[in-house]
């Protein structure tokens, strides 16, 4: 058994997260047009309106009103002709450009804020059957206002109708639809203002996909990357307006702004999401057939007999190469990006090289040269390689490493190329 005072709370409740539900769906909106606001135009969020995009004396302003109740089998209602959020929306619009409530503004005033605004209403209703939107699309199309006074009054003529509770419907806290209908009925201008009303009808879902789609076809992200994309978009957009809450300010950004504020979110992903990892491979015998491991067991880095060593470094090289070259094939870095990377990672090889074997004749001993390679190869696998800007593992820089071993494009001998270039040519030639 309920008591009213538990009902009490469920309503408030509701009523609560029906307002969270409400907000949530006018941030993402606000979100849609900052992800894809062009140059010179600049996005606010609870400035001008729910959401408004300027481009130059152009306003569009973009009311989003949201409803948490659905019909038989979850589906969304139909935005009624009386809806109070619709007209609450078009009585914001009106008081808006006649100049507040004292209704100060002339009449060419009043035009020229008309012609230089545009308004939107977005919600997640049904809109097709809405005598309003018919109005407003027939105004555009045919630009013949004498219709406008028979629908408001067909409008009128619905009636107010009420709930199972007994309150009347289509009500906002201080006026009543039938007041803004009427308003909208001796407004002057209403044909040209009703012409550049617009409605659009997104799910929230919708929106979100539209957000995500927009960093997948335009940001380049591969899709399964850009969800997680636009979660972080969307939470550092929260943190600026908390702060801009805070300091009583609105949240808006012009396209150097947000270029600026929000391209480390997408730098982050693109670098977190080469996602190199090492994989242990368990040992196999033919891993004594790469000429990487060749190189290491030559300056007796370790002995071919011992298998976990070998299964070790050979992890750390196919664990570059194999996911280096995924990337590679999915187009996550430039071919400049690829040669950047190459050539930093031979150049650094080159100055050690050169260092350690700085002087040396060609009678020098092997028991000094195995000496000299082992100085090397601490140099070497100290230092970590950075591939678009981020550091890798030093594990994965080893592999790097290993890997233009492999290629015969450095070594670790002394006279490394004596031994494995023409290796590798006699490979190539058995294989052809």
């Amino acid at each position: 058994m309920i008591d009213n005072k538990d009902l009490h709370s469920v309503e408030e409740r509701h009523a609560a997260m029906d307002k969270v539900a409400g907000f949530t769906y006018q941030f993402y909106c606000f979100l849609y047009c900052l992800l894809t606001m062009e140059r010179g135009e600049t996005v606010s969020f609870e400035k001008w309106d729910d959401a408004a995009v300027e481009k130059g004396n152009l306003v569009t302003m973009l009311q989003a009103k949201h409803t948490i109740k659905v019909g038989a089998e979850g589906k969304l209602p139909n935005l009624s002709d009386r809806a109070a959020d619709l007209w609450k929306a078009i009585d914001v619009w009106r008081d808006l450009i006649i100049g507040g409530k004292d209704g100060s503004r002339t009449m060419d005033e009043m035009m020229d804020y008309i012609k230089n605004h545009d308004f939107v209403f977005v919600c997640n209703k049904k809109t097709a059957d809405n005598i309003v939107k018919k109005l407003c699309d027939d105004l555009r199309a045919h630009s013949d206002t004498n219709s406008i006074d028979a629908v408001l009054d067909e409008i009128s003529r619905e009636g107010k109708p009420v709930s199972e509770s007994g309150d009347e419907v289509g009500k906002t806290k201080y006026r009543s639809v039938q007041m803004m209908i009427d308003d909208m009925k001796s407004f002057e201008l209403k044909g040209e203002f009703l012409k550049k009303v617009t409605f659009e009808t997104r799910s929230q879902e919708d929106i979100k996909k539209d957000c995500v789609d927009h960093i997948t076809d335009y940001v380049r992200f591969p899709e399964e990357y850009a969800t997680e994309v636009f979660e972080d978009f969307f939470a550092e957009a929260v943190k600026d307006l908390f702060d801009k809450a805070d300091k009583g300010l609105s949240l808006q950004y012009t396209f150097d702004e947000q270029k600026k504020r929000f391209e480390r979110v997408f730098q982050y992903h693109r670098e977190e999401n080469l996602d190199f990892q090492i994989k242990m491979e368990q040992y196999k015998k033919e891993f004594l057939d790469l000429i990487c491991i060749q190189q290491l067991i030559k300056v007796k880095d370790f002995a071919a007999s011992d298998t976990v060593e070998i299964a070790k470094h050979a992890s750390h090289f196919y664990s570059f190469k194999n996911r280096f070259y995924e990337l590679k094939a999915n187009n996550r870095f430039f071919d400049k990006e690829e040669k950047e990377f190459f050539e930093n990672a031979y150049a650094f090889w080159d100055n050690e090289f050169k260092h350690v074997y700085k002087g040396m004749g060609p009678a020098v001993s092997e028991d000094v040269i195995v000496e000299k390679a082992s100085n090397l190869l601490y140099e070497v696998r100290k230092h970590q390689l950075t591939l678009r800007q981020k550091a890798l593992s030093q594990y994965i820089s080893d592999g790097a490493f290993y890997y233009l071993s492999d290629e015969c494009i450095i070594g670790w001998h002394k006279d490394w190329q004596k031994f494995f270039q023409k290796k590798m040519e006699q490979d190539g030639q058995d294989n052809q």
